[in-house]
Parts: C-alpha cells; structure tokens; sequence
C-alpha cells in the first residue's frame, strides 16, 4: 500500500509530577532574660522560607526555615514579640526527571497553635504545607496531510500556541532603609512580609527582561511610646533578565513573581538608634511562554481503493486567548462594637 503520510511536530507543556507534603514543625520556646515575661499570648504567626531546591537522580530536595513569630502581653500591658527558628528538609521521588525540567517548589502555612507553659516558656505547634511541582516538555506528532491509494481527507485548521518552554530562576535582593526622624524609631519587630509585582516583559531572542517592583512592610512598637505600633512600606526596584532557549518576540506567556524568603533586620544607626531595616528577600520568577501557530490537522480519512484503519490519540492543544493584567481593591469590614478603640 503505497501511501504517503505528511506529520507535523507539537510541542506541548506536560505535567510530569505534582504532590503536596506536610512537614510539621514544632517550637519549645524559653525567653532570654532581656526579655519581659508572657501574661498572655496575643498571636502567634507562622512563616516559611525556602533556602535552596537541589534536583539529583530521581529525587528533588528543598531545606528550608519554618519561623515562629510570638506576640504577647507583658506584665505592665505593654506588647513584646519574640521570634524562634527552625531548619526543615523535605524530598519527593520524581521519575525519569530530565536536566532540562523546570521544578518548582513552595511552601505555605497550613496552620499554628500556642500555649504559654510559665511567664518565661510557651510551645508551638503548626505545619507547612510543601508543594513540588515538575514541568516538561511533550513532542507530539500529528497527521497533517496524506497522499496515494486514494485517500479522502477530512481536515480542521485550528489556531494552538507552540508551547516552548518554561523556566524558574530565584535572585536575591537586598536593600538598608533609613526610618526618617519624623517617625518613631524601632522598640520591637511584630510583623514583616513582601510581594513581587511584575510592571513590563519585554521578550527578545532567548531573552526574557522582567521589570517590576518589591514592596515591603514592617510593622514594629515605637521605642519611645511602647503602646504605638507603627508601620513602614518601602518599595524596591526589581529588574531580571531569564534565559530560555526558541522564545522570540512573537511568544507570549504567563509570569510568576514569588517571594520565597525574606529578612527584616533592624540596626542601629550613628547616633545609636534603631533607625535602619536591612532588608534581604528571595525572589522566584517563573515564566511559562509558547508562540501562536496555526495548524492543519486530520480528523477523518477514507479510502476509494483499499480498506483503511484509523488510529485515534487524544492530545490536548491549548490556544492563548489574551493577556491582561488589572488591579483589584479588596475590602472587608470588622465589627468592632464589643471593644474600645483609641487609635489604630
């Protein structure tokens, strides 16, 4: 039988592992004696951070730090926090795992309990929630065109984005921010976080430049009045170039801008005072481009001359449909009606 097939090459982003580890983490907390004795907990707040993922063989491996923040009540009313650290290490078996698979792994709080034991020890108990997740690459050949024996077509042009690649890299930023002398100085750290926002993408060959900004904030007491909280935002510029091999000016992508650690360390200034934040974070950017192509499959075929035997293979072709971004304003009320507020 004499027929010619004429084949076209997808590439498609394959899923090639995902799973969710809990690691559970737990703090004996003993109070150094500079620091005021617990009459009651007010909150305790759990974070993570991820400080390296290492791929060898058939097993991805990150170690990361699980950090307990304690708020609580002194004995003359005043607020006081003190924060404990502990290291954790966690693994998951990815088979036939490939040097050009992009891993990605994160961690998220799932929750935190704790209890004071004496004026100067308390113990926590919470859990991380560890995500791996393995992309790669799918080549697919699909019938496009057939010739010979009298072969009738049945085809379907379609419109499908080229997947061409993903990829993650992680970079570190830091910064020393000077508090101005119209603002308290620091008394004690309660609160940090930070979030990534990504402005502009410009793509060129094998090139992907990403400008935005890290926004960050800090929430300490006031050193002189021990009953103020105060909060600081500050701004980072955030510039990265990634590489990733085929992507052009043609391709387009979703990007993912996460900070997977951060530091917010107060020092003291010339004239002695807590004035200074140094700031160092982790920033994880994960891109993930294909192109638009148009494409002509065969869906159906016949023969006028012989018999023909049709083998079918589902495959999954994705279209990118538009790229947007836009700002959303959440708001929420609280009742506070059953206590007094002086200021916030």
């Amino acid at each position: 039988m004499d027929l010619k097939l004429s084949k076209e090459a997808v590439s498609c982003d394959m899923l090639l592992h995902e799973a969710n580890l809990e690691q559970t983490v737990d703090f004996e907390i003993s109070l150094p004696d500079y620091f005021p004795e617990i009459v009651r907990i007010l909150k305790c707040t759990l974070t993570s951070k991820i400080i390296s993922v290492q791929s060898s063989g058939d097993r991805v491996t990150v170690d990361g730090e699980a950090v307990a923040r304690m708020l609580y009540v002194c004995a003359d009313g005043r607020p006081s926090c003190f924060e404990q650290v502990s290291a954790f290490s966690k693994y998951c078996e990815v088979k036939n795992l490939g040097e050009s698979d992009c891993v990605s792994v994160r961690a998220k709080t799932e929750y935190v309990n704790c209890r004071a034991i004496s004026g100067r020890k308390a113990e926590a108990h919470g859990a991380l929630s560890v995500s791996f997740k393995c992309m790669g690459k799918r080549r697919l050949e699909l019938v496009s065109a057939a010739e010979g024996e009298g072969i009738q077509l049945k085809s379907k042009s379609i419109q499908r984005s080229e997947f061409v690649g993903d990829c993650e890299r992680t970079f570190f930023m830091s910064e020393t921010v000077t508090i101005d002398e119209s603002r308290e100085r620091i008394g004690t750290l309660i609160r940090t976080g930070a979030f990534a926002v990504a402005d502009e993408i410009k793509i060129i060959n094998n090139k992907i430049m990403i400008k935005g900004e890290l926004n960050v904030t800090a929430v300490y007491i006031a050193a002189k009045d021990e009953t103020e909280v105060c909060t600081l935002t500050h701004s980072m510029p955030l510039n990265q170039i990634l590489e990733l091999d085929g992507v052009n000016d043609r391709c387009v992508g979703e990007t993912e801008l996460s900070v997977i650690s951060l530091d917010v360390i107060p020092r003291t200034d010339a004239a002695g005072d807590l004035r200074l934040l140094d700031i160092s974070a982790s920033v994880s950017a994960f891109m993930r481009m294909s192109e638009p192509r148009e494409t002509v499959l065969v869906t159906d075929a016949y023969s006028t001359t012989a018999r023909l035997e049709l083998q079918r293979e589902h495959a999954e072709l994705l279209r990118h449909a538009d790229s947007f971004s836009d700002t959303l304003l959440c708001k929420e009320s609280l009742d506070v009606s059953a206590t007094a507020i002086s200021k916030i």
